[in-house]
């Protein structure tokens, strides 16, 4: 079996937050294992899953940091959101070793899973992924392999009705209204 630098980088990050869960949020070490843990979670393309970190005392207690507002709009925001933290953050990419592009990829992921999420059991327009992922229409089909292929959402496109049939679709977290949304699907079914 071959392990790739991202493998190892997984590894890490699981590590230091297994590390960050362990200490009091009030210990000097507290605040710099937490941004550690952001930007480790922010540099790994294929992790998307924060809710892990949020539910740390730690990370939760850096609050105040430039990186947990940037955290904070993977969980709940989209592409507008994160173009105006970059503007205002410029230095930040350097000194945490953030690449823009992959924070631009990994948002529109999360904005078109919860567009997805929002459409289980219909036909989500490639105009409408367009315009929310700020894309050219053309661009939707390989953004839509790219977020089947990651597994956040499942469903099968149509080039003859331009649109995306979502089969299934990942919440960036899972609260009371999304648990709604799942009785109110089921009681259609």
């Amino acid at each position: 079996m071959w392990l790739t630098f991202d493998s190892y980088r997984e590894t890490a990050y699981h590590h230091t937050l297994s590390y960050v869960s362990l200490l009091l949020s009030s210990s000097p070490e507290s605040q710099s294992a937490a941004i550690d843990a952001i930007a480790l979670a922010l540099r790994l393309p294929s992790l998307f899953d924060f809710d892990p970190l949020f539910k740390s005392d730690a990370v939760v207690s850096a609050k105040n940091h430039e990186l947990f507002s940037l955290l904070q709009m993977f969980l709940n925001s989209g592409l507008p959101e994160l173009h105006s933290w970059l503007v205002s953050h410029r230095a930040a990419l350097e000194k945490y070793e953030l690449d823009r592009a992959q924070l631009e990829r990994k948002i529109r992921l999360l904005s078109f899973a919860s567009l997805g999420f929002a459409h289980v059991g219909h036909d989500l327009p490639y105009s409408e992924v367009a315009s929310i992922l700020q894309i050219e229409l053309s661009q939707v089909e390989k953004r839509a392999i790219d977020v089947i292929c990651t597994g956040l959402l499942s469903g099968k496109l149509s080039q003859t009705t331009q649109s995306l049939h979502v089969y299934r679709s990942s919440a960036r977290t899972f609260e009371g209204r999304h648990w709604k949304s799942v009785l109110l699907r089921g009681r259609r079914a």
